[in-house]
């Protein structure tokens, strides 16, 4: 999933994306031939919306800070574990929680990533 939200934060953060259709079409654009990437990024974009509906507020903020954010100007490259590591304890500390509380939230989205991805969506 880290990968998929790198790569969404940086096409994200490119092309100033502002509705979840220009998202879409852009996926579209920068994954031809890549079906699977093509179906990760749609994954994290349907992964987002669904924890919106859900009310899930703070594990959105949570994937902001420690993945879209950072990774959405700068140059297009997997983050080493300890950086991801140090966001997530930065981001409790902001935000007076426990490091556990915000790993389980991350868990929590990542197993939405993984139910989505796994239906199969398609393009």
């Amino acid at each position: 999933m880290t990968r998929a939200l790198v790569y969404y934060a940086r096409l994200r953060g490119e092309d100033k994306i502002r509705s979840p259709l220009d998202m879409y079409g852009a996926i579209r654009g920068a994954c031809t031939g890549k079906e699977r990437l093509a179906a990760e990024l749609w994954a994290v974009q349907e992964c987002l919306i669904m924890l919106d509906v859900l009310g899930e507020q703070e594990t959105i903020k949570a994937l902001r800070k420690i993945y879209l954010e950072p990774f959405s100007s700068s140059p297009l490259r997997i983050p080493a574990k300890s950086e991801i590591s140090m966001r997530v304890l930065r981001f409790a500390f902001e935000n007076h929680l426990d490091e556990r509380t915000v790993y389980r939230r991350l868990q929590r989205a990542r197993k939405l990533w993984l139910d989505i991805l796994s239906r199969g969506t398609k393009l």
